[in-house]
């Protein structure tokens, strides 16, 4: 079976080429047999397909970029023709000849019937396991070429692209399970080569989807998890704090049971380790949502504890466990804090501090060297949006993403805490928190409460799900719009603005605005986002104008698949003409913005 696989440097015919090869994609994707006899190999069948749409979109192939840019440097750029042969199992790499533009050009406009002929030919090779799998191989060696051409951090960029859509193409246990299957499988197949750039993808879409099984589990009723819950009395709060704040440092002693197999029996063993509690407050201890909420608090510790699989990119802290602390009432959830374990650092652990504190201590400075790095401001920014982007593709929403949510460790080297955590030094290591009020994003799962009800925070949330009327009034809850996915991303843009201006959000309130958040809304978006052009640049101001200014159709992308337990990881639903070019599928509107946010950060550097 010969087909051309792909043209670099053949401006003109690149988009035409690229509509060929996205066809016979979707041609076996949708097979039937495919996903009834062999679905691990329908999901590495999908995962390349993915990598090739997202490194299209990228290039611009729809819009006429990609063409533009190879009439512009045909003269410069080699043209390469790969062909593969999958009856030889032979890959052949050439370069032609002058009349080879033509030839190409002929390639891409194949006439009907003979695109008909490969679909009967590549439907037949479904029936062969080994040539449908060397057809794989081949598609992923094809996709491995065309991502070499990229820097190192438009790969890595583009790389969390795929692993979300990826995931969201998941709607059930068994198909996260068959990705996971798929990629286990492709990791093994290049188990020689563990550092390049496909196989580390394979090993980040697997611990991906251990993540996002975590959650699928815990909410299926025939599938446990280990109880998280943890007693009263392994956690000693300092006096001081034990009611003042949200969030406290305190000491938590874990005892479980070891073997010793000299003198063969159990024995108890204990550990003690430094621990952040973040408090949740029980509004109503008879309330029958008592054990609906401690049933998500239950899932979010295993999803946050070391038991289960994470990106490494996440940054969360270790979760050990929530407790119930009767005497106030409330809830409290134990994550480890992220101090080295040695003797010199047990007596220089110092508090946290969050960015909404930092903002507090710099935004009246007048010398430059008090405000930080302009690369810093970046790299925290894409941190943040990567953090939010794996939450979502585990299927959870956060709820109340803000400023003081994000918190930095100081490093046990420095002596001086207020050094330390100076914006001057860096913003490194951000850790998210709040997660008390979060939920799953699927369609039975309600808002039971918000977070700690603040005016400032309704700052960092949507208008439709502010909880206040006016500073001192609150919203029914039938005026309130159900939390989703896209106040989440809202709430991201505001954090992003307050980056970008180096201010609290609360510094740009007005009393004014008190009996209108939209007003407040409409004031930055008109007013204070043009102001990070000249501080941040072109890019991140309209980053930031996205967000704010997003405009979500009803649902959500991660309810809806969940809801209608559709399995394609694309939907073939284009956004409207974008000029000459095939259309190339999407994923859905939360999953476009990712697009916008992720790839166009990416440019912002310093």
């Amino acid at each position: 079976m010969d087909v051309a696989f792909g043209v670099i440097g053949v401006g003109g015919v690149a988009a035409q080429l690229f509509d060929s090869i996205l066809s016979v994609y979707q041609l076996l994707s949708t097979a039937n047999e495919l996903s009834r006899d062999a679905p691990i190999a329908l999901w590495k069948l999908k995962i390349q397909e993915t990598r090739f749409i997202i490194w299209g979109r990228y290039w611009g192939v729809e819009t006429g970029k990609l063409d533009k840019f190879l009439q512009d440097n045909v003269q410069d750029v080699p043209i390469i023709i790969i062909i593969t042969d999958h009856e030889r199992g032979q890959t052949q790499i050439t370069a032609p000849a002058s009349d080879s533009k033509e030839k190409i050009s002929s390639i891409a406009k194949t006439d009907p019937p003979t695109k008909a002929k490969w679909g009967t030919k590549l439907r037949w090779a479904i029936t062969d396991k080994s040539k449908f799998e060397d057809l794989i191989k081949d598609l992923k060696d094809f996709n491995d070429g065309l991502y070499s051409i990229l820097r190192l951090n438009e790969s890595i960029s583009l790389e969390r692209i795929i692993q979300s859509n990826v995931l969201r193409g998941a709607p059930s246990a068994s198909e996260t399970i068959y990705i996971q299957d798929a990629c286990s499988s492709e990791t093994r197949d290049i188990s020689k080569e563990p550092s390049t750039r496909s196989a580390i993808l394979y090993k980040d879409i697997y611990t991906s989807a251990q993540a996002k099984l975590a959650r699928l589990h815990s909410t299926n009723n025939e599938t446990a998890t280990p109880s998280q819950r943890r007693p009263r009395a392994a956690v000693e709060i300092p006096i001081e704090r034990t009611r003042s704040e949200n969030r406290c440092l305190a000491r938590y002693t874990d005892q479980h049971r070891t073997t010793n197999w000299l003198i063969e029996h159990n024995t108890i063993a204990t550990s003690t380790t430094d621990v952040i509690i973040e408090w949740k407050d029980i509004i109503d201890p008879n309330s029958p949502t008592k054990t609906l909420i401690e049933k998500r608090l239950d899932s979010l510790a295993f999803l946050f504890s070391a038991q289960t699989q994470k990106p490494a990119d996440f940054n969360i802290l270790e979760c050990l466990g929530y407790f119930e602390d009767i005497e106030f009432p409330r809830y409290g959830m134990i994550f480890r804090a992220p101090y080295a374990e040695t003797a010199a650092a047990a007596e220089a652990k110092k508090t946290p501090e969050s960015l909404y504190d930092i903002l507090g201590n710099n935004y009246t400075a007048i010398e430059d060297s008090a405000l930080p790095n302009l690369g810093d401001k970046f790299e925290l920014a894409k941190s943040l949006v990567v953090s939010i982007l794996r939450l979502h593709d585990c299927g959870w929403i956060h709820g109340a993403f803000r400023s003081s949510n994000i918190i930095f460790f100081p490093s046990s080297s420095s002596n001086n805490e207020q050094e330390d955590c100076s914006p001057q030094n860096g913003l490194k290591h951000p850790y998210i928190t709040g997660f008390t009020y979060s939920r799953p994003t699927d369609p039975s799962s309600s808002t039971l409460e918000y977070s700690q009800t603040h005016f400032s925070h309704d700052l960092y949330r949507h208008p439709d799900v502010a909880q206040f009327a006016s500073r001192k009034i609150l919203r029914s809850g039938n005026e309130r719009e159900r939390f989703q996915m896209k106040h989440d991303l809202y709430s991201l843009g505001i954090v992003l603005l307050e980056i970008g201006l180096w201010r609290r959000v609360e510094m740009l309130w007005k009393e004014r605005y008190e009996s209108d958040h939209k007003r407040f809304w409409r004031k930055l978006v008109e007013a204070y986002v043009p102001r990070l052009g000249p501080k941040m640049g072109a890019v991140y101001r309209d980053v930031v104008g996205g967000l704010l200014g997003l405009e979500v159709a009803k649902g959500e992308v991660g309810e809806e698949m969940e809801e209608t337990g559709r399995r394609n990881d694309v939907e073939a639903a284009s956004l409207g003409d974008r000029g000459a070019g095939p259309k190339i599928p999407r994923t859905g509107l939360s999953s476009e913005v990712y697009w916008d946010v992720v790839q166009k950060l990416e440019k912002c550097h310093a």
